[in-house]
């Protein structure tokens, strides 16, 4: 994708929404990944054990154009403007239906086909080989703009 440079908004079509890491467990603080210990989740940046888990999104996305596809990942501000709801929403409601946690990816299935406006930021030392994973900046779904900036 030669067009990508330090920050630009991109027109593209969902392709492929990744089964991997939807959602991981994170500091309630800061949102890095925090580890399980005895029921207990440790965060390293704050040297703390909470008791409930904060689950945040993070979705790859394969994104497609005339110019060529790449992933773009979508962290949890996105993911919850996408779905309408926070990780934790999500799950409860999922687990009130009865389906189980590895179900969860069908939530993101709707995204296969959608034409979205992504801002991405590209550091220049990143290198944009092949399966380079760019993290989204942010997103425009409102079809009305989308159809604007497609025509």
């Amino acid at each position: 994708m030669d067009e990508l440079s330090n920050s630009k908004d991109i027109f593209r079509t969902v392709e492929q929404v990744s089964e991997n890491d939807e959602w991981y467990l994170s500091c309630k603080k800061y949102p890095k990944k925090v580890n399980a210990v005895g029921g207990k989740f440790y965060c390293e940046n704050y040297d703390n054990l909470d008791t409930q888990e904060n689950m945040r999104y993070k979705i790859q996305v394969r994104v497609v154009d005339h110019t060529g596809n790449a992933v773009f990942l979508l962290w949890d501000r996105e993911g919850v403007e996408l779905i309408g709801k926070t990780t934790l929403e999500l799950k409860s409601e999922m687990e009130n239906q009865g389906i189980d946690a590895p179900e969860m990816p069908k939530k993101f299935e709707y995204l296969v086909d959608r034409n979205i406006i992504f801002k991405v930021q590209v550091k220049t030392n990143q290198n944009r080989g092949f399966n380079e994973t760019y993290t989204l900046m942010k997103l425009i779904t409102d079809s009305n703009v989308v159809d604007k900036f497609s025509a």
